[in-house]
């Protein structure tokens, strides 16, 4: 992309949850976590931090072969950029452009998530394994509070951003192959795999600031869009201490069919 430039981001997160399986066919939980982060754009000369906290609920139910699983999540974050700006001017004939010096900015605000999520699929047992058409459906929405950023000494590159509500509408429909393993006494290997096609519904990633110094004059900085057609492919393994069959909520929930509460992130450089 025009005028990109390369990002690195660390981060460290925590997540515990509790569920339980009312009968054979129906499992309810929830999850509460927390994330710290942070990015630098070396480039932009650009850097920030990230402190947030996660709550989420699931459920699945399931009729035979038929299931349904869903799930709600909220999110917090407390977001800060630091960034160093400067313009280096021209020196045009006829218009010439005076340098700025070099100024330092720094912002605080705080951003908010909501998420949910939707999947549905019939799992039909073939030999040791299982295979199984889905769709699914999710809704996520960021939220930024409006801000302005902070000098220690007065310039004229500093930026207003007004608040702003990134939306997040893809739909999948794809297929999973699962087996279990028995690999001693009670204890089971799982493993599946899958492979979705998701269409972005809601690709813009966009936010329009303003300068401090030209109050009104807003710009247009595009984020990297979601892309709107992909393919998604995963793969994964889960050894069971104890007896779970195949095809219960609780083994679902724990592979990709299952109910994953969903976290928004949020960030700014």
């Amino acid at each position: 992309m025009v005028g990109s430039a390369a990002l690195g981001y660390r981060s460290g997160n925590f997540a515990v949850g509790l569920d339980s399986q009312g009968d054979p066919d129906t499992l309810m939980g929830f999850a509460l976590g927390g994330i710290a982060g942070s990015f630098s754009v070396p480039d932009r000369e650009t850097s920030g931090n990230i402190i947030g906290g996660h709550a989420g609920a699931y459920g699945a139910r399931k009729w035979g072969q038929f299931y349904i699983n869903g799930s709600l999540a909220m999110d917090l974050y407390s977001n800060t950029t630091d960034r160093f700006t400067s313009v280096p001017g021209a020196s045009g004939p006829l218009n010439p452009v005076p340098a700025i010096t070099r100024e330092h900015w720094t912002g605080d605000f705080m951003s908010a998530g909501f998420g949910t999520s939707l999947e549905a699929g019939w799992r039909q047992p073939i030999g040791a394994g299982a295979i199984t058409p889905f769709a699914g459906l999710q809704f996520q929405a960021l939220s930024m509070q409006a801000f302005s950023e902070k000098s220690a000494s007065d310039g004229a590159l500093g930026l207003d951003f007004d608040s702003r509500t990134v939306i997040s509408l893809p739909v999948s429909l794809g297929l999973q192959l699962d087996t279990t393993v028995a690999v001693g006494g009670t204890t089971t290997l799982q493993a599946w795999g899958r492979a979705a096609w998701q269409h972005e519904f809601k690709p813009d990633r966009s936010v329009e600031p303003t300068f401090q110094a030209a109050p009104g004059y807003a710009f247009v900085v595009q984020g990297a869009s979601a892309a709107e057609d992909a393919v998604a492919v995963n793969a994964g393994v889960k050894l069971n201490w104890a007896p779970t069959h195949p095809s219960s909520p609780a083994s679902m929930a724990s592979s990709p069919t299952g109910c994953r509460p969903m976290a928004a992130m949020s960030g700014s450089g």
